[in-house]
């Protein structure tokens, strides 16, 4: 009977860190709002650097896929952190979800030219073995996404010069989660059907 190795204390903890920030990430919106209700914006932004220390700290030692895909969001949450501290913004720290939409249509976009395209990675994770049929359609939905990072990132734009911060925090805290997941959701759906479809035609 195999014996089981014990997870070492110090991974635990970085797991459980590194899942804490992760959930600060997605409630960012939320957070920024709290903070500029009650601090100034220099404030918050140095909060939110300590977290940006914190996160790139447990990175260290970690694959160079991992600083590939880490990187270009460090390196914009601490653009948008240092000039919020830097100039008192309030506007910065409210520009990061345009930022981020920005870097998410480069990502995807970069692979409709250098493939396979994004979404085609993500399936293959289930679907190792893709028919042409089903890679291309994984190519007009990743086309799909790089359309819906330019409406979500114009929208959290005009949030940011609306200058009502109950309005960004609506729709970047809430409403753009909302519309990502339908897309992923009826995307999903819809690949199924399409490889039930050609798994159905093929000889």
């Amino acid at each position: 009977m195999a014996s089981l190795t014990p997870t070492p204390l110090g991974t635990v903890f970085r797991r459980i860190v590194n899942g804490l920030l992760v959930a600060v990430v997605a409630i960012y919106p939320l957070l920024v709002y709290l903070g500029l209700t009650h601090f100034a914006p220099r404030t918050v932004a140095l909060l939110l650097l300590a977290l940006l220390a914190l996160r790139g700290a447990l990175f260290i030692g970690a694959s160079k896929a991992n600083w590939r895909q880490l990187l270009p969001l460090g390196v914009a949450g601490l653009a948008c952190t240092v000039t919020a501290a830097a100039l008192q913004s309030e506007r910065a720290l409210l520009f990061l979800p345009v930022a981020v939409n920005a870097i998410m249509l480069a990502t995807f976009g970069a692979t409709l030219w250098r493939k396979p395209s994004m979404v085609a990675r993500f399936a293959a994770l289930k679907e190792p073995h893709m028919t042409p049929r089903v890679i291309a359609y994984c190519d007009r939905v990743t086309l799909v996404w790089c359309g819906f990072f330019v409406f979500n990132g114009t929208v959290a734009a005009l949030t940011v010069f609306s200058g009502s911060r109950e309005y960004w925090t609506l729709y970047n805290g809430l409403i753009s989660y909302v519309l990502m997941g339908l897309l992923f959701g009826i995307e999903y759906l819809v690949r199924q059907r399409v490889r039930r479809r050609d798994t159905a035609s093929s000889p």
